[in-house]
This record gives structure tokens, sequence and C-alpha cells, in this order.
């Protein structure tokens, strides 16, 4: 018998599923049974992530190579910030290369949620996590006294990245401020800022001349620049973490997105930026 793959997935890179409950299941039965109820509750079929087999291996991508250099780099920029990322994504790998499927439904709200978890659990879904911005929550399989499935969250750990977000959301306003005295403290003495434009060519610059740019600035009675800014991923492991932000500038001269990896390093009682690496591209007109 022939069995068509299911692999419903965006052709674009997709490099992390935001706001979308995941779950592994065993066969396309399980799958073709779900999709039905996932309707009944409103959910457009069509929006479902769906991966299945080597095929899904394929559309997923986890290296990045097959969608570009850009998108492979944006890969090992997640995975090296977050390791429980890049557990997921091997073990997602590993499911599928059993042949097993996953499915992603977009779930933002959390009603929708948790009727979701059990809907997946009752067609025997497991690995059942929820990709939010600043984290990925795993919903263990552990019953409340009214039955239903309840998540672990560690409370030390979002507070940590509360925190690390304060530290950059300082960084933003102080910077676009030429605040130099500031920088001063928010910068690690072992600064490291590696810049690459859009023809590629790579900058580098340690925490003296990074400050000196905006002391340029300042002394130049520049109007503070944009304080946009849309974060994609916090990550903290004990003293160190990892942020992915988008931000909009004219930091190089012309107004441009920048995408930022930054790395802190928690010392003498602040978070501190250790690196930065920043990606210009041109703001859409």
């Amino acid at each position: 018998m022939i069995h068509e793959n299911m692999t419903q997935f965006p052709s674009r890179f997709v490099s992390y599923p935001t706001n979308r409950l995941i779950a592994h299941f065993a066969s396309r039965e399980q799958v073709k049974g779900l999709l039905p109820f996932l309707e009944n509750k409103g959910i457009d079929l069509g929006s479902i992530y769906i991966l299945d087999g080597q095929e899904g291996i394929d559309a997923l991508d986890p290296s990045g190579e097959a969608h570009g250099v850009m998108a492979k780099i944006s890969r090992t920029i997640h995975q090296g910030g977050s390791s429980t990322e890049r557990e997921k994504i091997e073990g997602l790998v590993k499911h599928l290369s059993k042949g097993g499927i996953a499915v992603a439904v977009y779930a933002k709200k959390k009603a929708l949620r948790d009727s979701l978890i059990e809907l997946y659990r009752t067609h025997e879904g497991t690995e059942i996590t929820y990709a939010a911005t600043f984290y990925i929550e795993d919903f263990k399989a552990q019953k409340s006294s009214s039955k239903k499935w309840v998540s672990q969250m560690n409370n030390s750990k979002n507070k940590s990245e509360v925190a690390v977000k304060q530290a950059i959301d300082e960084l933003i306003q102080t910077a676009t401020n030429y605040d130099v005295d500031v920088l001063e403290r928010i910068y690690h003495d072992k600064l490291q800022v590696v810049m690459v434009d859009t023809d590629d060519n790579v900058n580098t610059a340690d925490k003296a001349a990074f400050k000196s740019l905006f002391q340029t600035k300042k002394d130049a009675g520049d109007p503070p620049m944009n304080t946009w800014a849309h974060y994609h991923r916090i990550d903290v492991d004990g003293d160190k973490a990892h942020v992915l932000l988008s931000r909009k500038n004219d930091l190089s001269g012309t107004n441009m997105i920048l995408i930022l990896s930054i790395d802190l390093v928690h010392e003498d009682d602040r978070w501190q930026v250790l690196r930065e690496v920043i990606f210009l591209r041109p703001e859409d007109t």
C-alpha cells in the first residue's frame, strides 16, 4: 500500500516555530484522526505545520543549509544560544527519521493550548511542547487532582529572563541617547563586537572602539536613534545568557534593520554585554 506523505510546512526558512504547540505522533493514522477535531475547534488545517518522515526532515532543514547562508547562520545562532532548542530539534529529527510525524498548531492563547494538550494526548501525542517567544515549555505527563494535564515551569528561570531583558532594554535606551558613561557599566571590559554589513564585509570592535562610535555621535549633536526592538529569544544558563532580537536604527550611517545576537555574563551583581554579533540589512521602504 502506498501512503501519501503528509508534510505541510512553509517553503521559506522557519528558524523557530513561535507560539506553536508541538507534538510527536507515531503514525499517519493518528494524525488523520486528530485533524477533524482540530478543524472542529475552528483551526484552519492549512495553517498547521506537519512534518512526516524524511520529507519532513528536508522541509525542516535542521542545519539551514538548504535555505542559504543567512538561514544557516540563523539556525546556528538559535541553537548556540539555547541547548534546549538544540535538543528539541535533535529529538524531532530522530523521531522523523524513524517514520514518525510531528504536528505544530499556532496556539498563542492559553485556553486554546490547554484544550489542544488534552486533544493531543487523546490521540496518543507525545513530547508536547510550546515554543514561546523567550522559552520552550514542556508539558509533562503529570495529572492534577482534576485529571488535567499541567505544565511544570521554572519560575527562577523566568525571573532571570526578565532581568536579562531589562538589561538589554537599558542598553537600548542608553545607546540610542549616547550615554557613554552608562555604556561603560553595561559593556564588559572584554566586549567584542562583530558587524556583518549588506555586502558581507565583516568589521570588529572592542569596548573602547565601540564606545567611541557613540561618543562621536554625541559630540556631533546627533538626535537620539530609534529605540524600536523586537525580541526573538532570551535564553539563560546560570551566569550566562543569550538574546536574539531585531532593531531599527542608523548606527551604520544608513537606516537599517539590525539582527543582533548578544551574549551576556552576570558579574559584579549585574548583567554585562560580553559579545554582540550584528547583521545589517536594508530597511524595507
